[in-house]
């Protein structure tokens, strides 16, 4: 079983007040959540649906629904 994350492209979002305001970077967040889950594998697939990254322990695996 594995926890995925799936990577979709996202942009810097304009405040009222001029400033930009940056999404937290998806591999921080697959770090947190592995983090999280005690080491438990994070795997993170691209726009095509390949694997792109794993973080976390390999030879956990873990099915969330």
């Amino acid at each position: 079983m594995a926890i995925t994350v799936t990577i979709a492209p996202c942009r810097a979002d304009r405040l009222p007040n001029g400033r930009m305001r940056l999404p937290l970077q998806l591999l921080e967040i697959a770090q947190a959540m592995s983090d999280d889950c005690d080491g438990d594998p994070i795997r993170i697939l691209d726009s095509d649906g390949q694997e792109a990254a794993v973080i976390g322990r390999r030879d956990v695996e873990i099915e969330l629904f």
